[in-house]
Formats: structure tokens, sequence, C-alpha cells
């Protein structure tokens, strides 16, 4: 069963995200990975593979870059969420960088969206709890000589619980 397809014409990359089914009571269905294609058909695997990470949730794309989020990965708390930042060089993607917030909120779903413009990437935490459980927020990065850094973190005027800003 497929979740989505997100298409880039001129770097002939697509993402299918693909869900194995748990035949036990109660089980989630989790993306197997991201099926990343170019012309020489590879496939993107984060280097923190794990089960119910959900890698390939989210994908954002723009120029050699892509970025492909995991927001049920276990980084320091259930469910924080990360995203893997890949470069595409000489046809291959290479990953470059996973990022994660740095700020001292309870983090939840990091990952969930993301976009990308240029040197800039917005990466999405619908779970994040600052004052309200699961208010959410949304984290900006910019590309710095080549590595992605945290430059600010978005809250809505009016958290509201649950709201997954």
């Amino acid at each position: 069963m497929s979740r989505g397809v997100v298409v880039n014409s001129k770097l002939h990359l697509f993402a299918v995200l693909s869900f194995a089914l748990v035949l036990s009571l109660g089980a989630l269905p989790s993306p197997l990975a991201a099926q990343c294609f170019n012309e020489n058909g590879p496939t993107i695997y984060p280097s923190e593979a794990g089960d119910n990470h959900y890698f390939g949730a989210s994908l954002a794309l723009d120029g050699n870059w892509a970025a492909i989020g995991a927001p049920y990965e276990h980084a320091g708390q259930a469910f924080a969420g990360s995203a893997y930042l890949f470069e595409q060089v000489n046809g291959s993607w290479v990953e470059r960088q996973q990022i994660h917030p740095n700020d001292s909120h309870q983090v939840g779903e990091f990952g969930y969206n993301l976009d990308m413009d240029g040197d800039v990437l917005v990466v999405g935490a619908s779970y994040t709890t600052v004052n309200h459980t699961g208010q959410g927020a949304a984290y900006v990065y910019r590309k710095v000589h080549g590595s992605w850094q945290q430059q600010q973190t978005l809250l809505a005027d009016t958290p509201q619980a649950g709201a997954s800003f």
C-alpha cells in the first residue's frame, strides 16, 4: 500500500512511501523506506534505520538536496523524530546530515512535515509541547557552509493543546 508520491522531474527522483502490514493486534503500519529512484534506481535508507521510525513520511526537494522526515524516530525520547538531509552527488544520493531541534521543548513528531527553498528548510514537529500538550512547532534551518543549522523556532501566537501547529 502506498501513502504518497513526490516527483521532481529535474532530478528524476520520486519517493513512494510503502507500508508493511503487521498482523498483530494494535500494531500500526510502518514504512519500509523512502523509495527514491533516479536513472540508476537507488533506494535511500537512513543511517539510523529502525522499525516504526516512519522514515519517508515526508519529503522536500530543492536543487540537488532532499530532506526526508522520520517523525517517529526515538531521538532521546519516544516519537521525538528527526530529518535526514541528502545531497545528489554524481548521480547518487549521499546522506549529509541528520537533524534534531536544539531547544529545550519536548519535541514530538519532528519531521512530520518538510519544506525546502534554496538554503532554507522548515521542519514541522506536530506534537511538540511547550506550554500545551501537542501544540506543535516549526523549526527553521539554514544551510551554512554545507551544514544545516537551526535558526529559529516558530510557535503559534495563541497555542492550544492538540492544535498540531
